[in-house]
């Protein structure tokens, strides 16, 4: 009876992925959408996460412009193909980065006027290569770890780092002592649910989308569809077995490692062991005032003392 804004039979969207493999689900009335007419279901449920979060990082976080050129990380990923997209439509310059040769197509395809692939030396030297060459205004980097430090260098001064993905892995902690030489540079590190957290800016993120994909200047990839939940909890079982595998396959390199240590402390102690004997006729001489080579021969006073496993003892 307080819910206001729907009626029975509307159709709705949410970005928060919990519950998305449910048949029906009961959600919060502030954190869904309605869908308006012109977008089919199939899309809805496609691009309501990617496509907002391409939102907040093109409209809110670093505002595109008409002019702008702008560098995407992943740009034939479901994030940064819909963000390439959108870019472009506001009038921005698109250099997009990809994985291998086989994605450049798609990042071609997304709107990217250059694209990088990465792998083949430091792009930033790239991206400083391309006309007004002079550095990006903004790197919108959703894979983290391995492209965080060479993105810094493709920015102007005063450009902005968006971090928003860790899909190579955490960034690891920045002295944030480096940004004044590389142009006092800002870092920033958004989410979708900092962005959408009051109810007027969900429906105006909810908005925009569906206004330009109605429009079709952004187009949604569908590339799977799957009607049966028995092939989800499949997949979801495929998936755990391969992160046992994966943990597997890290304990083995553990354990070879520890066994490869262990061995090479076996070695050492053995050739310590042969020198045991000797080194207990040592102390038997120099208990009775005389000095031994290591091999039990008597040693004269200006001879060297033995070493036996880091033990010195001074000749007599």
């Amino acid at each position: 009876p307080k819910v206001k804004d729907f009626k029975p039979g509307d159709r709705v969207a949410y970005a928060q992925p919990i519950g998305s493999y449910t048949e029906r689900c009961l959600r919060p009335a502030d954190r869904v959408v309605k869908v308006p007419a012109g977008v089919d279901d199939r899309t809805a449920a496609a691009m309501m996460l990617k496509g907002m979060t391409a939102w907040y990082l093109c409209k809110r976080t670093y505002r595109v412009k008409t002019g702008d050129t702008v560098l995407v990380h992943a740009a034939a990923g479901g994030v940064g193909q819909i963000l390439a997209q959108w870019a472009k439509h506001l009038g921005a310059r698109v250099i997009g980065t990809v994985g291998s040769e086989a994605k450049a197509a798609l990042a071609k395809k997304a709107g990217c006027k250059d694209v990088i692939v990465l792998g083949q030396g430091k792009f930033s030297d790239r991206v400083k290569e391309l006309p007004k060459g002079a550095g990006v205004p903004v790197v919108y980097d959703g894979i983290g770890k391995d492209t965080f430090m060479d993105s810094l260098d493709c920015l102007r001064p005063l450009g902005l780092m968006v971090s928003y993905g860790n899909a190579s892995g955490p960034v690891a902690p920045v002295n944030l002592g480096i940004l004044g030489p590389k142009g006092s540079l800002y870092i920033t590190r958004p989410t979708l649910m900092t962005y959408t957290a009051k109810r007027e800016d969900l429906v105006q993120a909810a908005k925009d989308l569906f206004t330009v994909v109605k429009a079709k200047k952004v187009r949604i990839a569908i590339n799977q569809i799957r009607n049966d939940f028995r092939l989800f909890r499949s997949e979801k079982r495929q998936l755990r077995r391969r992160q046992k595998v994966a943990k597997a396959e890290r304990i083995a390199d553990i354990t070879n490692s520890i066994s490869k240590i262990a061995a090479r402390a076996l070695r050492a102690s053995r050739s310590r062991l042969r020198l045991l004997p000797d080194y207990l006729q040592q102390l038997e001489m120099e208990s009775n005032g005389k000095s031994v080579s290591a091999q039990g021969q008597p040693l004269g006073r200006n001879s060297a003392p033995v070493t036996w496993g880091g033990v010195g003892t001074d000749a007599q």
